[in-house]
């Protein structure tokens, strides 16, 4: 089984970036080749924990790995003759930094958050298309410090992770490579104050007031996606996904875009016929029931079905 990435930096599934990131600086701070030389294991395991960050902090990559059949839990030593998946996503990972590099770049910043809400609707909502407001709180970049959680004004020292170079470089055999500090995003040197305005969380949560349109004919458990309404991180702004409730009618049943309505009749009106009235989404109708009507038996009552928009889209994403 591959090993989780999770488990390596000890965080939960559902983590976000910067608890994740905080994780990945502890971690690499304590396994650090500098900080335990001659140690293989320590080798071993500082090789896992970039990887895993790696893999974590970018979301194509974090939803792949989610997507394969967890570890058993349990992590043994490696060491450079262990081979496997794990080793060859490590020398994909290295394969790429070329020997020598000096003044690494900033990583690339991550994806904020999507988030899910839910709105409850009617039948008659559903057929017609509506608009609901919905509250969530939302993450947004603090203003202050841009996300990066020190304060701007306070000096700057040199960061205890790469020692001001900017990036943690690895000795492989004859190889050397490096990768960007993920402590001081590339600087090579960090603010030793928390940013005053979000207490060093980079972000900032305020509740938010944002309006849904629910087009016509939406099917109930359908997912609406609106876009750049999520939790800004320090890349693109993720989406708010909004699930669709439709409540159960007090007399109609919907069955696809049809909506069915059992209506009781006398036996005289079935054997000799009637015309009656009947409720709909739109109103009441007359019907006309031919004599000799049996039980169970089921009349259209035509363009009084549920009508999907003329271009056939479905609200499920805009």
């Amino acid at each position: 089984m591959a090993p989780d990435a999770y488990e390596i930096l000890d965080v939960p599934r559902n983590a976000g970036a910067n608890e994740i990131r905080k994780a990945y600086r502890k971690l690499a701070l304590d396994f650090h080749p500098d900080r335990n030389p001659g140690d293989p294991e320590a080798e071993a395991r500082f090789k896992e924990i970039v990887i895993a960050y790696e893999t974590l902090r970018d979301p194509a990559k974090r939803a792949a790995h989610d997507s394969l059949p967890r570890g058993s839990g349990t992590r043994s030593p490696r060491t450079d003759k262990d081979s496997g998946p794990f080793d060859q996503e490590w020398e994909d990972i290295f394969s790429q930094i070329f020997r020598g590099r000096r003044g690494a770049k900033k990583p690339a910043r991550e994806r904020g958050g999507d988030l899910q809400s839910r709105v409850e609707i009617t039948l008659e909502e559903a057929a017609a298309g509506v608009s609901r407001e919905v509250s969530v709180d939302r993450l947004t970049v603090c203003g202050q410090c841009r996300g990066e959680g020190t304060d701007p004004e306070a000096a700057a020292v040199a960061c205890r992770l790469c020692g001001e170079t900017g990036e943690i470089r690895f000795h492989r055999g004859l190889a050397e490579a490096a990768i960007p500090c993920a402590t001081c995003m590339g600087s090579g040197t960090q603010s030793r104050k928390k940013c005053p305005g979000c207490r060093g969380a980079g972000r900032l949560s305020q509740r938010e007031r944002i309006r849904v349109k629910v087009a016509a004919a939406v099917v109930d458990g359908t997912q609406l996606r609106v876009r750049g309404k999520g939790n800004e991180g320090g890349g693109e702004t993720g989406d708010l996904l909004v699930g669709v409730r439709i409540k159960a009618h007090e007399i109609f049943e919907r069955s696809g875009n049809d909506i069915f309505f059992n209506q009781p009749i006398t036996i005289v009106q079935a054997a000799l016929g009637d015309e009656i009235t009947v409720p709909t989404l739109g109103g009441r109708v007359k019907v006309r029931i031919p004599a000799g009507t049996q039980t169970g038996q089921i009349f259209r009552l035509r363009g009084k079905r549920l009508s999907p928009p003329a271009d056939g889209a479905r609200a499920i994403s805009w």
